[in-house]
This record gives structure tokens, sequence and C-alpha cells, in this order.
């Protein structure tokens, strides 16, 4: 299948179903990129000098709690991501069956949150080291390993090691046109730039949904 013909059954599939698309490609970014995240916009407001007058062990007691708090926003940014990147595979891939989407399929995977904590971290960790050691690794490691939400989401019982597998397999012969794919929106990038950002409300459904395209044609 030529990669417009992927684009297109993106776009038959997205049909009358705009509005659910869009509004799940928010929620998945607020979840999945926004994270945990403390600011010190305000530091100039804080009287720092009152930490002096507290004991040794006051100091170990704030400190201790203030990085609990911190640490509990990490891992729950981290749960929360893992679960919504499966959710929303297959939100995608519901729409590209024509199957009817629904916002709480986003939620759907609780299940498989520790398969897909296990592998996502698996494909951060050999992504992040191809990068250290060479940026060409790093990329095609990111291309192997893309089809991995995709897998967990449609078999509940597979095991994290063995998705990142069969992405490896699904994606032999295909890493250079899943980055095509992604190069042919570079126009619709332009447009999200050119729009402050205002467009991406339309072109990141449309990208999510042609990856998903692209999922069902190789698997």
């Amino acid at each position: 299948m030529k990669l417009r013909e992927i684009r297109a059954n993106a776009r038959e599939a997205l049909a009358g179903h705009w509005g659910v698309a869009i509004l799940a490609s928010i929620i998945a970014s607020f979840f999945g990129a926004t994270g945990a995240s403390v600011t010190f916009s305000d530091t100039e407001d804080v009287d720092f000098s009152a930490l002096g007058q507290l004991s040794q062990n006051e100091i170990i007691v704030t400190l201790a709690v203030f990085g609990g708090i911190i640490l509990f926003g990490l891992v729950a940014s981290v749960l929360i991501s893992s679960l919504v990147s499966v959710g929303y595979a297959q939100f995608n891939l519901d729409l590209i069956d024509g199957a009817d989407p629904k916002i709480a399929t986003l939620f759907s995977k609780g299940k498989q949150i520790l398969t897909a904590i296990v592998a996502n971290l698996l494909v951060f960790i050999r992504v992040f080291f191809g990068f250290v050691l060479f940026v060409i690794p790093g990329i095609i490691a990111m291309y192997k390993y893309a089809m991995v939400n995709y897998i967990i989401a449609e078999n509940p019982d597979i095991s994290a090691r063995e998705a990142l597998k069969e992405s490896k397999e699904c994606m032999r012969g295909n890493k250079f046109r899943l980055f095509l794919l992604g190069l042919s929106f570079f126009g619709w990038s332009i447009v999200v730039v050119l729009t402050l950002g205002i467009a991406s409300i339309w072109v990141a459904p449309y990208l999510q949904a042609s990856y998903a395209a692209f999922y069902r044609e190789i698997a």
C-alpha cells in the first residue's frame, strides 16, 4: 500500500469522527506529554530565610515530604502516560477498523498497565542509549519499536519483551516507510507553525490515525 493510500484511509476513518478524535488527541497529549511539573515562578514571594529557623530534623522532614511529593507526581505521570498511550493506540485502531471510537477507550487498558510501563521503559532505555552511543542507532531504535503500544493494545496477554520483539519483526523493512509517512506531514507541520499551533488540533489526530493505518497494513 502506498503512503498516500494510508493517509487516505486515515481521512476516511476520521470522516464523521473528527470531534471525538480531536478530543481524544487533546486528552492523550495532556496525560502523555505534560506529566508532573513543579514550577518556581513565584519564588520571589517565598521567605527562604525561614529555613534557617528550622532544626536539622525539621529540615530533613521538610525535604523528605517535598521529595516524596515530587516522586509521587513522577510515578503517577509514568503510570497514567503508559496507560493512556496504549489506550490511545487502541482508540486509533478502532477508528481505522470502522468501530465506534470512544473516549473511555483511552483509559480501558488498566489490566495491561504493568506491561505498558515496562515496555515503554525498555523502549526509552534502548532509544536513549542509541542516541548516546551514536545518533543513528537511536533513530533506528525509535522506529524499530514504534509499534509497541499497538501490539500491547491488541494482545492483552503479551509480555513487554514479546511486544518489543514483535514490533522489531513487523518493522523489519518498514522503518524507512514509517519515516517517509511522518515526513509526508512536513507541509502540515509548517501550517501548524504558521498558525501558532492551532492547526495541530486537526493535524495531530490525522497523523495518529495514519500511523494506526500503517500498523494495520504491516501487522
